[in-house]
């Protein structure tokens, strides 16, 4: 349950407060077969509980028409859960990983917006987030896939983003750019199974060094577009618009899975679009070239490497171009 209630205590000043209460309650129980190595594991049923009340103070100022500064300070809660791993037979995982906990932020951010006359508007913003408990999805040294928990770590930045028309009527544009420093900033070295088949649980063999990257999180993300709006007849309008967006490589891990010695990364992902949309009335036709130049990204790499005759070397990747017709019709 949550609640919220602002004030306005002056012209163009007000501030926001709320809170948000958690309870969970849930019971897991998952059975484990492996056809390969003869073995059969009935399910174990996991609980893991928790509650957690959280708040959100929030002012801001209209310093002048449509002009904004804010500050915000926020607490995040993700619930925990369980994990499909074996406790018993070869692939066995530590006791200490059939859960995880709950993950909590503390999360600080302030900044400006606003709109102009002429209809160009403007985000600026920086942030801070605390982070206890994050919770990290990984394949796990013995190729078990499961969540656990790393101590803490912290994530600080700044975000810009703006849009509005340019200097040739009918011509408007969009952009954003965010980089965020996502690491670690305290170690953590959990046992686990050591993937020789033999179900060996060896201590600090998952592990995470303070100052670490956070996986999955990119450094730095951009997007930018371009659109054309012009009347092409009575009833009959275009837009052309062309837009790219950008995101730098990242770690998908913090230790190594079975088959590697270091880390898997995700490229950088960078997509250029087109689209010519004509609408008239209720119809919208649209001609659309995604992916224009045809680059492959790796989104995710393999969990697992060269294992099983390389047949684990499983990349999952952004679609290729694609040239089409879409046609709508609006009811």
């Amino acid at each position: 349950m949550f609640g919220e209630l602002t004030w306005h205590f002056m012209p163009g000043g007000q501030i926001t407060a709320g809170a948000r209460y958690f309870n969970q309650q849930f019971t897991d129980a998952q059975s484990y077969d492996d056809y390969v190595f003869p073995t059969h594991l009935p399910a174990t049923p996991h609980s893991s509980p928790a509650s957690k009340t959280v708040g959100k103070v929030n002012p801001s100022y209209e310093y002048a028409k449509n002009q904004f500064v804010y500050a915000l300070r926020s607490q995040g809660f993700r619930r925990g859960g369980a994990n499909s791993v074996p406790l018993t037979g070869p692939f066995r995982e530590s006791p200490l990983l059939s859960t995880y906990q709950p993950d909590k932020t503390n999360n600080f951010e302030a900044g400006l917006k606003g709109r102009l006359d002429n209809g160009l508007s403007y985000t600026v913003a920086v942030f801070d987030i605390i982070w206890d408990n994050p919770q990290i999805s990984s394949s796990l040294p013995s190729g078990n896939l499961a969540v656990y928990n790393a101590k803490t770590a912290e994530s600080k930045g700044f975000e810009i983003e703006s849009s509005g028309p340019l200097f040739v009527p009918h011509l408007g544009y969009t952009v954003s750019f965010a980089y965020a420093d996502a690491h670690l900033t305290s170690s953590f070295s959990p046992p686990a199974n050591n993937g020789a088949q033999n179900g060996t649980i060896v201590p600090g063999l998952i592990y995470g060094t303070s100052g670490e990257q956070m996986p999955g999180s990119p450094k730095t993300s951009a997007s930018a577009g371009i659109v054309y709006d012009l009347n092409v007849a009575p009833a009959y309008d275009l837009a052309l618009t062309a837009n790219g967006v950008y995101r730098s490589a990242m770690p998908m891990q913090l230790t190594p899975t079975l088959g590697v010695t270091s880390v898997q990364q995700a490229s950088s992902y960078e997509v250029l679009n087109l689209s010519a949309a004509l609408l008239h009335r209720p119809w919208r036709t649209t001609l659309y070239v995604t992916n224009l130049l045809d680059r492959q990204n790796i989104l995710v790499p393999p969990t697992q490497f060269n294992e099983l005759g390389k047949l684990t070397n499983d990349y999952v990747v952004n679609p290729p171009r694609e040239i089409g017709i879409r046609v709508a019709y609006t009811f």
